[in-house]
């Protein structure tokens, strides 16, 4: 059996707001082109369902009393 690596690709464009003066992109936009691209990558795998996830954490509050 052979292992075939998937490949996912995002393409995102540079935006006018992500340069400084000199036209350089500012260093913290690679890491928002990561967290976009493992957001398309989630949604490529499980739709926007799997996404979209919601939970009950809540918990109520109760009074107690130790004594």
């Amino acid at each position: 059996m052979i292992k075939r690596n998937k490949v996912s690709v995002t393409k995102i464009s540079v935006q006018w707001g992500e340069m400084d003066a000199f036209n350089h992109v500012n260093n913290v936009m690679y890491i928002r082109w990561c967290e976009t691209a493992r957001i398309s990558l989630f949604r490529e795998i499980w739709g926007e369902k799997g996404i979209n996830m919601k939970g009950n954490f809540r918990r109520k509050w109760s009074r107690s009393h130790i004594g």
